[in-house]
């Protein structure tokens, strides 16, 4: 391998369920490389070292040259589904131990008395939580002193217990953190080094079983993370790349490993939420601010709804049914993905997924021992694959023993392989266009008004017959969709975020009081931009607030003005009113409004240079048979690379991460922005 050293190389990371995605970029021209590489879920650093060792060597730069390494991480997604995280103990306030137990009313059958409310119990059960003398009023005043003998009884037992992480989260502690504060001091002073995760630093707002979900989330990934980042770390170095390490944060923004590490909650999310930034900003190439992308990897679909150019989010997400509280790019995710197991249910009838394939064995084509047959199966069957298939020729296929899946599958469904294929095919793609309505008709828009943008590895087979179905008419793919979330990563900004309880009526708020709480919100999240290295006027302030009606549960997140006055404040309630409307199809223009919770949001956008893939074709034009509606046609098939015009369907499009199916009716083109846009009939 060349050394060059005055290459300057940036690298991303993104990890998923089947494949590792990697793309070094060197900086000064934009010119870089994609590798796809299998995951290796037993120690996932192996994975990303190997893809960033083929990337660099691909370009012909040596890990020297790695001056930024931004890195999409699942390890805690994959903690949380798997059970893996760490053996925490929970320390709350003295009769209030069963919070996260009672959990709240809601249901999903609003009168099926006899069901069970789902609580993530996991995290702390009953006998590693621990009630500590102490009481603070609603506004933060102290009650009752913190019994410090009672607490360190407390302490020794969970300690005794084997505890490797503690949360501690007291009633009002959003108000006043004096006790949550000392309780540390304390967990520290019997057991230094003990992983701990306070409230008022995770999630300072009110609620108190939100507030302790997410905190003993935070403790449960704490161990986890830690040692991943360790880990991670070392591999890097010792294969000679010694700069600083960055996160994607679940928001949509990047931070240090240190300020990643300091709150793991942060990351829970971290690697879908660089599929939807990688494809506002490819869509913002073609000049398309609103957008829906469909990132379809190996064992998951992941839609995103991105407005003006940025991606929405939310403040009350989740994970398997349980609430996170924390703020993150708006995603709804399936178990939809080219690993996806097709199978028959009890009555008979074809179901694909949640269960997947994976990277080890994989579908049956990959031949490492997949048995069951997979969309990726279907897909060699109807002819969009051929045997040379995925990876960049990397990973060939086997086209005869997905087909012979196949006889299987369709001889128990009375059908024959091409047909039972399709069907597969059909039944996921149903259920990406089900996901893409809730996110998008479920919270007031339409979709119709969208551009969807295709990601992933599998996003550019299913992108055409989405849009069919929701009525979509342009479909936007990025120069190296496979790898997008992986250059999502380079294009996304530094970012943090402070939230803080205010609870105001806005017609009773005298406007420097809120402008100060603003005001000191903004002090505390500039400390956190300057220790990355943030020059303070490149930074971009944005403030928010939590509002609702008084009275009302929910709330809806409004923009503040960068100044608070009383005109700004008047017009607060009319912002207000027109959101509440859109998102819930009505408003009360009479009735009072309260900013519940004041956030502020500060980004800076790194020097950037877009990137160009530099790859060859993938090989010469040719002919063959695929399947389309309902039979056999004659395709052409055409490397991306060479499509220098529009071109109708039928027609496949090979490229080294992934291939784009165009069927017949619809037509295909560059758009002179690196953008391939399809025309969807």
């Amino acid at each position: 391998m060349a050394d060059h050293g005055a290459i300057v190389i940036a690298v991303a990371v993104d990890v998923g369920g089947t494949f590792t995605d990697v793309v070094a970029v060197e900086t000064a021209t934009g010119h870089g490389h994609a590798i796809k590489v299998p995951t290796t879920p037993d120690r996932i650093s192996e994975g990303v070292m190997t893809g960033t060792l083929a990337a660099l060597e691909r370009g012909g730069t040596s890990p020297a040259s790695v001056e930024r390494f931004v890195h999409g991480t699942t390890v805690g997604t994959n903690a949380v589904l798997e059970r893996r995280g760490a053996r925490v103990g929970l320390l709350t306030t003295e009769g209030f131990e069963d919070v996260l137990e009672i959990g709240r009313t809601k249901r999903r059958v609003l009168y099926d008395l006899n069901i069970e409310t789902q609580t993530p119990v996991f995290l702390a059960p009953r006998r590693r939580r621990r009630g500590v003398r102490e009481r603070l009023s609603a506004n933060g005043t102290i009650v009752v002193e913190l019994d410090e003998s009672h607490a360190k009884a407390a302490i020794d037992n969970l300690i005794a217990q084997g505890v490797e992480a503690v949360a501690i989260c007291l009633l009002h502690s959003y108000r006043n953190d004096v006790h949550e504060r000392r309780l540390r001091e304390l967990v520290l002073e019997r057991e230094p080094g003990m992983r701990v995760s306070i409230s008022s630093e995770v999630d300072p707002v009110f609620r108190e079983y939100e507030r302790t979900v997410v905190t003993c989330f935070d403790a449960y990934l704490r161990p986890v993370v830690a040692s991943y980042l360790e880990d991670l770390a070392t591999t890097l170095a010792s294969h000679g790349i010694v700069c600083p390490l960055q996160l994607m944060q679940s928001r949509g923004g990047i931070a240090s490993a240190e300020r990643g590490a300091a709150r793991p909650i942060g990351l829970l999310l971290s690697g879908p939420a660089a599929g939807a930034v990688g494809g506002s900003r490819a869509a913002l190439r073609s000049r398309i601010g609103d957008v829906l992308t469909l990132d379809v990897g190996g064992t998951s679909a992941d839609v995103a709804l991105v407005e003006d150019g940025q991606p929405v989010v939310t403040t009350e997400g989740g994970i398997e049914g349980f609430p996170l509280r924390v703020p993150l790019v708006d995603l709804s995710t399936i178990g939809a993905g080219g690993g996806s197991i097709a199978w028959l249910d009890d009555a008979g009838g074809l179901r694909v997924g949640p269960r997947s394939a994976g990277a080890h064995p994989g579908p049956i084509c990959y031949r490492r021992g997949g048995n069951e047959p997979t969309v990726t199966d279907a897909f060699c069957v109807l002819g969009y694959l051929a045997s040379d298939g995925l990876a960049g020729g990397d990973l060939t296929l086997d086209l005869d023993a997905a087909r012979a899946a196949f006889d299987r599958l369709g001889e128990a469904l009375a059908l024959g392989p091409e047909a039972a294929a399709d069907g597969v095919v059909r039944v996921v793609t149903m259920r990406m266009v089900d996901q893409i309505r809730l996110a998008s008709v479920g919270r007031g828009y339409d979709p119709r008004t969208f551009s969807l943008v295709a990601l992933g590895g599998a996003g550019s087979l299913f992108a055409g017959g989405v849009a069919r179905e929701l009525g979509i008419s342009r479909v936007v793919i990025p120069p190296v969709p496979g790898a997008l979330s992986a250059l999502g990563l380079l294009g996304a900004p530094v970012e943090h975020t402070m939230t803080e309880t205010v609870a105001m009526r806005a017609d009773a708020t005298e406007p420097a009081a809120l402008e100060s709480i603003y005001g000191a919100l903004e002090n505390r999240v500039s400390e956190l931009m300057a220790l990355e290295g943030a020059p303070e006027g490149d930074v971009v302030t944005r403030r928010s607030a939590d509002a609702r009606y008084v009275g009302q549960g929910s709330t809806v997140e409004v923009p503040v003005a960068e100044t608070i006055d009383a005109a700004e404040l008047a017009a607060f309630g009319s912002v207000f009113h027109a959101q509440h409307d859109r998102v819930h199809g009505h408003s009360q223009p009479a009735n009072p409004v309260e900013l519940l919770n004041a956030r502020v949001v500060q980004s800076w956008y790194p020097s950037q240079t877009e990137f160009e893939s530099a790859v060859a074709p993938v090989s010469p034009g040719s002919e063959r048979l695929a399947w389309f509606e309902g039979g056999a046609r004659s395709t052409r098939v055409v490397d991306r690379v060479e499509l220098d015009n529009e071109q109708s369907g039928p027609l496949i499009v090979r490229q080294p991460d992934t291939t784009i199916l165009v069927a017949p009716g619809d037509a295909i083109g560059p758009d002179g922005s690196g953008n391939l846009i399809m025309r969807v009939s």
